[in-house]
């Protein structure tokens, strides 16, 4: 009975240790080496900023992970950072958090959070998220397709003169017509 104990306590310790090292992991300073001393201490300080809640820092250091010129590029620690400023509401953080879901970056593609986060970002008034929700609508990306609802965030993006959403939205207004016009026929020919 002692030997199993001892046996328990060495497993719980190697866990709580492995736990321990990937905590560590998120929240150091993994600085690559050759960087001038006051970028080196710039990055520190955003991570310092960070670990204390400041959402622009979050974002910031979410960034640097993602591009990987001053830190390694990490897409897991990039999204972990990004979700910490995207719940605090930073739309900058929210729509990069989606596109790592929706592309599937470091991490498998999950076009159903990705949605949520573009959508609050796009609630905001995100010109690229109210483009990529329309796609996700006509394309069936996470939800079903759904052309009105398509219709309402290419119209929401249109407002804000984009040319694409413009021609998205021509284009889908143009497969709204043939679909009813393809169901009329079809309703047509069932009266016979």
């Amino acid at each position: 009975m002692e030997n199993m104990k001892t046996k328990i306590s060495i497993a719980l310790s190697i866990v709580l240790l492995f736990t321990g090292v990937l905590a560590w992991r998120h929240f150091s300073k993994p600085v690559e080496t050759g960087l001038p001393s006051e970028v080196v201490n710039e990055i520190n300080g955003y991570f310092k900023e960070a670990k204390d809640g400041s959402p622009d820092a979050q974002f910031k250091v979410g960034t640097l992970y993602e591009d990987g010129k001053q830190l390694k590029q990490d897409f897991p620690s990039a999204a972990l950072w990004y979700r910490k400023a995207a719940k605090q509401g930073h739309l900058e953080a929210q729509e990069k958090l989606a596109s790592i879901l929706y592309n599937g970056k470091g991490t498998p593609v999950n076009y159903a959070e990705a949605r949520i986060w573009y959508t609050k970002a796009a609630e905001q008034g995100s010109l690229n998220a109210q483009l990529k929700i329309g796609l996700m609508f006509k394309e069936g990306q996470g939800v079903q397709v759904d052309f009105k609802e398509a219709k309402k965030w290419y119209d929401l993006a249109a407002e804000q003169d984009s040319p694409e959403a413009i021609k998205e939205l021509d284009a889908l207004i143009n497969k709204m017509r043939k679909q009813e016009q393809e169901e009329f026929e079809r309703q047509y020919q069932e009266r016979g």
